[in-house]
């Protein structure tokens, strides 16, 4: 899993004071909104979920569905589907894989415009490796994110805990993100970027899977197009450019035992979108479709029928947020 930042289209004005940004929908996708949200990276539904949860409603499309209770925190619970597992630019299960997962997390106002956000996400991919074509993957996030919001800019920081039981892996790692939203009339565009740096355990000790030291650098720009005029239904296209240092590996393949070599530069560049729908003050669905183009020869996880993650990439999903 790995944060970032995102932001939806809609909920009400009493949320303005709770709710802040934190990576963007998909893709580990990623763009955010200055009101922000927290978001695996390990699940772009996941991440596509959080632009139909409650962030601030912004002005010019304040959705009418909205939430007369005045509160310090709230829960969310999510669950949803992605045809790919798609993580930072790799296809970590390989294609015709999916993952369902579910989630849920509580966001406490701690002071104005400050936000504590723990959480928890599990993900159950559809198909594990290739000598035990049966056996499901499984994948275990915890997280604390916390935002800071000063008018339409935000500032995000965070850990998060990953554990892969099948493969005893673990990873530990701290973020930090800024996001600004910038208004033309209904429609909200926000550049966000976000840096992600591993604590370990390092690869090559007991239930290390990545390098140590090693760290991801995104940028995003997403959109807020409102499709109702009550702000109900939106329009939610994104694109995201990723920097990898030592973080992925290029030209591993596992199905034939050939190990990745760590790098630095650009990783992928990813497009998306997605159709955010409020049904209630508490639910919202949706599904969207996104693209990635890596240039790296990537390697995949050892679901992959390749052991490479393709030069082009197309996935979607649906996602489903309950909140109270």
């Amino acid at each position: 899993m790995r944060l970032a930042f995102l932001h939806s289209c809609f909920l009400s004005q009493t949320i303005d004071s709770m709710k802040i940004p934190t990576l963007a929908l998909l893709f580990s996708l990623a763009a955010a909104a200055a009101p922000a949200q927290i978001m695996t990276e390990a699940s772009p539904g996941y991440r596509a979920l959080d632009r139909l949860r409650s962030q601030p409603a912004r002005a010019g499309h304040v959705s009418e569905i909205e939430d007369e209770t005045d509160r310090a925190w709230r829960i969310n619970a999510a669950t949803g589907w992605d045809s790919l597992y798609m993580d930072r630019g790799v296809n970590v299960l390989g294609n015709g894989n999916g993952l369902y997962w579910w989630a849920i997390d509580l966001e406490l106002e701690v002071w104005e415009g400050g936000t504590v956000t723990p959480g928890v996400w599990y993900g159950v991919g559809s198909h594990w490796d290739h000598a035990q074509p049966k056996q499901a993957y499984k994948e275990w996030q915890v997280f604390v994110d916390f935002t800071q919001t000063f008018g339409n800019f935000s500032i995000s920081t965070g850990w998060e805990y990953v554990y892969v039981p099948m493969e005893f892996e673990a990873e530990n790692e701290i973020y930090v993100g800024l996001a600004y939203d910038w208004s033309f009339g209904q429609v909200t565009i926000t550049p966000s970027t976000t840096w992600f740096y591993s604590l370990g355990p390092e690869k090559g000790t007991p239930g290390g899977a990545i390098t140590g030291g090693a760290s991801y650098w995104l940028f995003g720009l997403d959109a807020d197009i409102p499709l109702a005029r009550n702000g109900t239904i939106c329009l939610a296209p994104w694109t995201a450019y990723g920097l990898n240092f030592n973080y992925n590996e290029r030209g591993g393949d596992p199905l034939v035992g050939k190990e990745g070599r760590p790098f630095i530069g650009g990783n992928n560049l990813e497009f998306g979108v997605a159709v955010p729908i409020q049904f209630s003050r508490w639910f919202s669905a949706g599904p969207y479709v996104a693209y990635s183009y890596q240039w790296q020869n990537l390697g995949a996880g050892a679901g992959s029928r390749t052991g490479l993650t393709a030069e082009s990439t197309w996935w979607t999903g649906v996602s489903a947020n309950f909140q109270f």
